[in-house]
């Protein structure tokens, strides 16, 4: 009789995840079915917004204007940057850079390592400072 109940409870707790689980990815897929129709929406209201731009004389003449400095602002600027000084600063800024991404990517492992052994969102930082571990996730389409 014991064994019932206790088969009984299982059965109920299982179905109740199940229910949780399904209702949560319904409600996964209904905010994903809402993320693509307010981008469409934003579409739609940013390509208005830029026809307003396009189709007043006064703003064209002077986007065209704008395009000409531009242009000789970036044929400026392609002459200084070939300069071999400031070739080897633009190198040393991509290699931090590349350094910087790499540091965040690990210290981002290596606070999810440590928020599945310890199960605590807070780390005590080498300043004394108390942070918060913040995890985010986001879907990304299979390729």
């Amino acid at each position: 009789m014991a064994d019932m109940k206790t088969n009984t409870v299982t059965e109920s707790g299982a179905s109740s995840e199940a229910n949780q689980l399904l209702t949560l990815e319904q409600m996964i897929k209904g905010y994903m079915a809402d993320l693509v129709r307010i981008q469409a929406s934003i579409k739609s209201q940013r390509e208005m917004f830029n026809q307003s731009f396009e189709q007043d004389k006064a703003y064209s003449e002077v986007e065209e204007e704008f395009k000409a400095m531009n242009r000789k602002k970036s044929e400026q600027k392609q002459r200084i940057v070939k300069s071999v000084a400031v070739s080897a600063v633009q190198l040393k800024i991509d290699e931090l850079q590349t350094e910087l991404k790499e540091a965040r990517q690990s210290l981002s492992d290596y606070l999810n390592r440590y928020v599945l052994l310890t199960q605590k969102s807070d780390f005590l930082g080498p300043d004394g400072e108390s942070y918060q571990i913040v995890r985010s996730a986001k879907l990304v389409k299979k390729k």
